[in-house]
């Protein structure tokens, strides 16, 4: 197989998917996909920005997420394997990973128990861009930092790492809930997360 994507708007596959969520902008991906298979599976594969924007609109106010850069790849090798993502907006965030597997030459995809091995940085500069994606009623703010590695095997991954936030708000008028200026520091291990600091200021 060798392929190419020619620029693909992805707004109306997102409003098709998510109706609700309130996804506009004129982002378009481009990719790319060279695989053979003989006798030794090889593939080349990598989708990324080709141009454009992503918006969401909620409560009748649109946001640009300010997108500079959307890449996924796979490259396979000789039983090596290397997944990588980068994502990063001015309004989104920052996210950053890759993830290397060591199976048979021959297999064309991961099975459950193969071991993996990889990183992971994320960092949002501010969470109310998320606010499509919260329970209607709330709204979230602040900044949020996560920084972690990657184990465990590809159909169970195991996460050790830290995650911080700052200037955190979460409000709910309806719930009583306001809460300002917040900081937390949670830590990370296989399936289990530990709040090692949370704190508001009144």
């Amino acid at each position: 197989l060798d392929a190419q994507l020619e620029p693909l708007a992805i707004a109306p596959w997102l409003q098709r998917f998510q109706p609700e969520a309130g996804f506009g902008g004129d982002l378009t991906v481009k990719g790319r996909a060279v695989v053979s298979n003989g006798g030794s599976f090889a593939a080349d594969v990598v989708l990324e920005r080709a141009g454009g924007d992503l918006t969401v609109t909620s409560d009748g106010v649109t946001q640009k997420l300010g997108m500079t850069d959307l890449r996924l790849s796979l490259a396979a090798y000789q039983g090596t394997w290397h997944f990588a993502q980068a994502v990063a907006g001015s309004n989104l965030g920052v996210l950053v990973g890759a993830t290397s597997l060591r199976l048979p030459a021959s297999a064309t995809w991961p099975a459950a128990e193969t071991p993996m091995q990889g990183v992971l940085e994320w960092r949002v500069a501010d969470l109310g861009v998320w606010a499509p994606f919260t329970p209607r009623g709330w709204r979230v703010g602040g900044q949020l930092r996560t920084s972690a590695v990657i184990g465990g095997r590809f159909g169970a991954p195991e996460i050790e790492g830290r995650m911080e936030g700052s200037g955190l708000a979460l409000r709910n008028l309806l719930q009583g809930v306001d809460l300002r200026d917040g900081e937390l520091a949670l830590s990370l291990r296989g399936t289990a997360i530990s709040i090692r600091k949370f704190s508001e200021k009144p």
